[in-house]
């Protein structure tokens, strides 16, 4: 019996961190370089929040919060999501997660079948298509134009769905 699953092997890579040298590599030539590979900031974290941060660690705030995240940011989040886009939005709706791809990785294994086609936004999050596979999906990217803005039409998604 392996100690790894065998399916580990479909994952693939995260591009995101293979680009990093690169990105160094030109940043220490004195290339100017704007990263997208990577959700994080080029600045560091506002003195105030970091403050806040060490009182409630000294206040011994230092436990887990409940699975779907504190009740006052999923209201503050379901409020702005309402304001801004015009929706009513629940807080029970929301759930808050720790970055992006855990919950890319749930709802494509409790949504998506072996055989079956999922249709991402190319370029967009390194992990799309690598998780993708991982579920014995086909990748279908969609490819997003800076001309256009980043921003497809509702026709060019229209060509790429199928039954699958």
């Amino acid at each position: 019996m392996e100690l790894i699953a065998g399916r580990i092997k479909t994952l693939g890579s995260e591009n995101a961190f293979k680009v990093g040298d690169s990105i160094a590599e030109c940043a220490k030539m004195g290339v100017k370089v704007i990263k997208f590979n990577l959700g994080e900031p080029d600045f560091d974290t506002a003195p105030h929040i970091c403050q806040e941060a060490a009182n409630n660690l000294m206040r011994g705030n230092t436990h887990y919060c409940p699975p779907q995240g504190l009740a006052s940011l999923r209201k503050a989040v379901a409020r702005q999501l309402s304001e801004t886009r015009g929706v009513a939005v629940d807080a029970d709706n929301i759930i808050i997660t720790p970055g992006a791809k855990p919950p890319i990785a749930y709802s494509l294994l409790t949504y998506v079948n072996p055989g079956e086609e999922v249709i991402y936004p190319s370029p967009g999050f390194p992990i799309y298509e690598s998780w993708i596979t991982f579920v014995g999906a086909t990748p279908v990217p969609l490819h997003l134009d800076e001309k256009q803005g980043f921003v497809f039409s509702p026709e060019a998604l229209q060509k790429l769905v199928t039954p699958k």
